[in-house]
């Protein structure tokens, strides 16, 4: 009964990614801590990266602290992503449901989604600034297009027979707005919620190129112009995890919102 149990938590999938995770830092250990064949310059060992971490948790990075250039970093991309997915979700149902609406944005955005965030800086810098704002704007380009696409799509995926079915029935648009459509709409709206965090999380480092002074992406960058390589995988590693947990908190919210979702 004990090996069963055992083997079966050895087969889910948060024991089989630990384990995968588990494997890459032992390999970095021995190359870089056993056999010596990479330079600390180039891939400091575990151990020190630990030490470096620890340091940036005493000490902070540039009399910053770790704490403040983690919560500035979230607060310019929690900020771009909401006034996203209220802008995004709103002009993507107008589109779906209007076709002059479609035609006009449509082209716009398919126009700049392609368009490298970075690219835009100049522009930004031009048009905003370089506060808060303009990284701010950065941040959301790159989620606005991802909303506005998977609400149109949801949208459209919604089952014609589900509003026949509703129309039939006497709903009005206003309920078969309320009950059909933006249901029928929610799984597609918070998988482009998923991603768009990610592009904007992604996104954080070139963002942070505007005239900052703090925040964990700029933390990564500033620490290239001193070769301190830990710090930056330090910064790595931090943006790694808070993006994972961005998006387990969005999933639970998903699960919460949307417990039909796979079932049906």
């Amino acid at each position: 009964m004990g090996f069963q149990m055992i083997m079966s938590i050895l087969r889910s999938k948060t024991s089989i990614g630990l384990i995968a995770i588990g494997c890459i830092i032992l390999v970095w250990f021995i190359i870089t801590e056993l056999l010596k064949l990479v330079p600390p310059l180039f891939l400091p060992s575990p151990i020190d990266t630990v030490k470096t971490f620890y340091e940036l948790l005493r000490g902070g990075y540039r009399e910053i602290s770790l704490l403040h250039h983690v919560s500035i970093s979230l607060m310019r991309v929690t900020v771009a992503f909401l006034l996203a997915v209220v802008t995004g979700i709103v002009l993507g149902l107008l589109m779906a449901m209007n076709r002059f609406i479609e035609a006009v944005f449509d082209p716009i955005i398919e126009l700049y989604r392609p368009v490298p965030p970075i690219a835009l800086i100049p522009l930004f810098i031009i048009w905003i600034g370089i506060g808060e704002m303009s990284k701010i704007g950065i941040i959301f380009i790159s989620i606005f297009p991802v909303i506005v696409i998977n609400t149109i799509s949801g949208v459209r995926g919604i089952s014609e027979t589900k509003i026949w079915a509703a129309q039939s029935l006497g709903a009005s648009k206003r309920k078969l707005f309320w009950h059909i459509t933006l249901p029928g709409a929610l799984p597609d709206i918070l998988t482009g919620m998923r991603v768009g965090i990610a592009f904007g999380w992604t996104t954080l480092v070139a963002s942070e190129m505007i005239a900052a002074a703090s925040g964990i992406g700029w933390m990564a960058l500033n620490a290239r112009r001193f070769l301190r390589t830990d710090v930056i995988i330090c910064g790595v590693i931090i943006m790694g995890i808070i993006g994972l947990l961005l998006d387990r908190l969005l999933r639970l919210v998903e699960s919460r919102l949307i417990p039909w979702k796979g079932k049906e």
